[in-house]
């Protein structure tokens, strides 16, 4: 087998042959090349899944931070909350009201 790899003596023919014998390799193999890059991507998420729940890089101030802010909580606000449910009811209320009133146009 003749390996001669000098660059400057190489014809675009060969160039071609070269792309061609590239092509038909990887069309041949590409059945591997997407397992093995399946393989790497769920190599990947597994490492990240692993990272980021069994090893979490917070310090212990950012996450007695974190709690504390958690703590807080919202606030309630009842007379917003007693004006939506009112809103709520008369559009309710207005859905179901008669439709008597509308003349018929069709007649």
């Amino acid at each position: 087998m003749n390996l001669n790899f000098d660059l400057k003596n190489i014809k675009a023919s060969d160039w071609k042959v070269y792309a061609k014998r590239t092509g038909s390799f990887l069309v041949k193999k590409s059945r591997w090349i997407m397992i093995f890059l399946v393989l790497l991507e769920a190599g990947y998420g597994i490492y990240l899944c692993y990272a980021y729940v069994y090893n979490p890089s917070w310090s212990e101030t950012r996450k007695q931070a974190y709690i504390n802010s958690q703590e807080n909580g919202t606030v309630f606000n009842k007379n917003e909350f007693d004006a939506v449910i009112a809103r709520i009811q008369d559009r309710k209320n207005a859905y179901r009201s008669s439709t008597a009133s509308v003349p018929d146009i069709f007649k």
